[in-house]
């Protein structure tokens, strides 16, 4: 097997293994690498950076968002780095709409990747997303992929719900494994927690807000023996339409 389906491989992997302690089909939040672009617009920006327990790699991101009408315009741009064998900059502009209590959202990746003194190789990427929200609920759906391999298709489906301003909880499904969270918030402290099996996995966040700034950090261990430890700094905006 060639290097490069080797590190075509690794990173389907560390898709596949993604796990947070926040629900990738809520309906408000920053873009992530495993976020649904139907989203509504919550306007803002943040850095992040995550540390693999152990090992050289690492991940360094900066995302934002936008309002455009009723328009939410959203950006991602990730580096990630394996020692000297793998490094990848990857670069996501997400656009969601809603439409009374349905939101569509389209997301579009770059990905550069390469091995460090030889090859180099560049990916694109799609997401697509639908959320109804009902009340202090909701369901949704995204599928994601490469342009250059369309015979695979990732997909999350899931749900949630806010009990109260202070408590709520997600759960989702991507035909592997079953992942749920809950958060509870009290005086801009918040907790939250997620819990994935079969394949066994437990994310913990713990966030400080103040005004308009938040920082958390959050700590993720799995069976698959990556633990990861990350920080985070975002500030909201105040919401003015663009355009």
């Amino acid at each position: 097997m060639s290097c490069f389906v080797r590190i075509l491989l690794l990173c389907a992997f560390l898709c596949d293994v993604a796990l947070s302690a926040e629900s990738p089909l809520a309906l408000t939040g920053l873009p992530c690498y495993e976020s649904s672009p139907a989203r509504k617009s919550a306007p803002g920006i943040g850095l992040s950076f995550t540390s693999f327990i152990n090992t050289e790699e690492y991940d360094f991101e900066s995302s934002g968002e936008l309002e455009f009408k009723n328009h939410r315009g959203a950006f991602l741009v990730d580096f990630h780095r394996l020692d000297s064998v793998y490094q990848r900059i990857y670069s996501e502009l997400e656009w969601g709409y809603p439409f009374s209590r349905v939101i569509a959202g389209f997301g579009y990746g770059v990905s550069l990747e390469w091995i460090p003194g030889q090859t180099l190789w560049t990916r694109h990427r799609y997401k697509v997303g639908l959320s109804f929200e009902w009340n202090r609920m909701y369901i949704g759906g995204m599928a994601s992929g490469w342009f250059d391999d369309m015979k695979r298709i990732d997909f999350l489906v899931g749900g949630g719900f806010s009990a109260s301003g202070s408590f709520s909880m997600f759960y989702s499904w991507d035909g592997k494994n079953i992942n749920v969270g809950t958060t509870v918030d009290v005086h801009g402290v918040s907790l939250a927690s997620g819990f994935r099996f079969p394949g066994f996995g437990v994310a913990l966040a713990l966030d400080f807000s103040l005004s308009q700034w938040k920082f958390g950090c959050d700590y993720v261990f799995a069976n698959e023996r990556r633990d990861l430890f990350g920080v985070g700094l975002s500030k909201s905006l105040k919401k003015k339409t663009i355009l």
